[in-house]
């Protein structure tokens, strides 16, 4: 089934999303102050078509195989922006660094704790971030650029017997379309198919390691790890336990 969360939670215990449910936080500490778990098959929704200019703050982020995270995006501008560069980007492409719009035009998670994918099974469905247009388009999403979203920030991250952090997401962009109402996945980019753009990369800013998506225009999406701020917390056991089924 589907919940959605819409006040302000001082619940400081874990928040558990299992099997087949669907968590909608539709305010900024909808989920209080704990850990929220991501089980295979459930999904984690950050804000509405409606409500795209949110930051889900909450302790931590426990993610696992075929787990979704799902985020909307309402607008781009690239008026006075940074192009982005860097080891991790394809120079081929400009990159317009969106990262400063997280939580304003485009829904984001952030926490200072941990993002835990120590659960994650190596080889097993990916965890998926699924990216959708707030209404029947994007904004100023147009074909040329690429455009680097910062879609969750934490203060470290766990990784467990995983190598490799940039191999456990996948990027979902069939609900997100361009200005002129193209679905994205349809697109093509100067002759290559928007699958063959997508790539995962890492970028340590200040301390931080940010999880970002480089999306060619409206949905060329690469997922890019640039504003992913994981600070090391442990993750405590909670007596508390708030579930979603």
């Amino acid at each position: 089934g589907t919940v959605t969360l819409s006040q302000a939670n001082t619940y400081n215990g874990p928040t558990f999303v299992q099997d087949t449910a669907t968590l909608i936080a539709n305010n900024a500490s909808a989920t209080g102050a704990g850990i929220v778990n991501v089980a295979s098959g459930a999904t984690l929704q950050v804000g509405t078509s409606t409500n795209y200019a949110l930051t889900l703050s909450t302790g931590g982020f426990a993610l696992t195989n075929g787990s979704t995270i799902r985020v909307f995006v309402g607008s781009v501008d690239i008026t006075g922006l940074t192009v982005n560069s860097g080891s991790n980007i394809d120079t081929r492409y400009t990159h317009y660094d969106l990262t400063n719009k997280a939580g304003v035009t485009y829904s984001t998670l952030l926490t200072s704790g941990s993002l835990d994918l120590s659960g994650f099974v190596a080889g097993g469905e990916k965890i998926t971030i699924e990216v959708v247009s707030a209404n029947a388009n994007t904004q100023g999403l147009l074909f040329d650029p690429f455009y680097d979203f910062k879609f969750l920030q934490a203060g470290s991250v766990n990784l467990g017997a995983n190598a490799n952090l940039t191999d456990l997401f996948t990027i979902d962009t069939t609900g997100l379309k361009y200005a002129t109402g193209s679905n994205s996945v349809a697109a093509q980019y100067n002759g290559q198919s928007l699958s063959d753009l997508i790539k995962v990369y890492t970028v340590t800013n200040g301390g931080n390691t940010v999880l970002m998506m480089s999306i060619p225009e409206p949905s060329t999406y690469g997922l890019a790890l640039g504003a992913l701020a994981l600070a090391a917390v442990a993750i405590r056991r909670r007596k508390q336990k708030k579930s979603v089924a």
